[in-house]
């Protein structure tokens, strides 16, 4: 990866030791809408939005098999019914991480308990909570996945009763009420989000792979949105100058949106001298993961 430090003017004439730091409240201050609720509830790409409705209504079939009649479906045959709609789902926009990030949306909807999941679209959390084992639930959803891949090659959906005998769970086991609960429904669903990208890798590299390909489709909504022009510029660099007191400063940004550096009227005495961007812009399609 190329260096992202943007030096723009080498300042001879004054000092230009103040660093602005600015964040996703920056941009959201200039009206953008840069955070990943509004990826996922603003994005106006045609594919996106048809997939994801796809999605969505998959999961409404699925929750009306195996709830109609919650005395009587198995978990042999809750599995079933999963494959054979996911059969007809196609995805080739949406990453395994926007679709997983959906199903925790669509759980924690259907959620009956008070315990709701509030931040199912902080990206970097859910993240790192599908990856790390925790006091509530010592089971991960990456070693659910990874669970279910292995017993869905021989036709058996088990609880933890194969890891943790108090928690046995038998594949003919009826599904109960709470069919939704996330470490049920998930789990089973968790595998066919992965197998649906058509993917010859192992598990490990390809949710690598498909985390740069959700950043890229971050990346191309962001591209969408009003960051650049005479306006964006003005208004990006009065509310800069606000923060900085002194007339050259840096700038140290976590954002994906450009800072623009050209100077609007040449009557301006407050100038940006240096620009890095922690996680890389958009516009120079220099985007680091997360």
């Amino acid at each position: 990866m190329s260096d992202n430090n943007v030096k723009v003017k080498e300042n001879k004439q004054g000092d230009s030791d103040t660093l602005v730091i600015i964040g996703n409240g920056f941009d959201l201050s200039l009206g953008l809408k840069t955070r990943f609720q509004d990826y996922f509830d603003k994005n106006k790409n045609n594919d996106f939005v048809q997939e994801k409705e796809n999605f969505n209504d998959l999961l409404n079939k699925i929750s009306k098999d195996t709830t109609i009649n919650p005395n009587k479906i198995s978990k042999g045959q809750m599995f079933e019914t999963i494959e054979n709609y996911f059969k007809d789902f196609n995805s080739t926009i949406l990453s395994f991480w926007d679709l997983y990030l959906l199903l925790l949306r669509y759980i924690n909807k259907n959620n009956t308990n008070s315990n709701k999941l509030e931040d199912w679209s902080d990206v970097e959390t859910q993240i790192k909570r599908f990856f790390t084992e925790n006091n509530e639930n010592k089971s991960n959803d990456f070693n659910k996945l990874i669970w279910t891949q292995e017993l869905r090659k021989g036709k058996q959906l088990y609880g933890y009763g194969e890891h943790d005998s108090s928690h046995g769970i038998n594949w003919t086991q009826n599904v109960p009420n709470s069919s939704f609960d996330k470490d049920d429904f998930k789990r089973i669903i968790l595998p066919f989000l992965l197998e649906i990208q058509n993917n010859k890798n192992d598990t490990y590299n390809e949710l690598l792979n498909q985390l740069n390909k959700f950043e890229q489709n971050f990346s191309n909504y962001i591209l969408k949105l009003p960051i650049k022009g005479d306006d964006y510029s003005e208004c990006y660099q009065n509310k800069l100058n606000k923060i900085s007191e002194s007339t050259w400063y840096n700038v140290l940004t976590f954002n994906y949106t450009p800072v623009p550096t050209k100077t609007i009227f040449t009557c301006e005495v407050k100038r940006i001298n240096h620009v890095r961007y922690i996680h890389g812009t958009v516009v120079d399609k220099k985007i680091i993961p997360l």
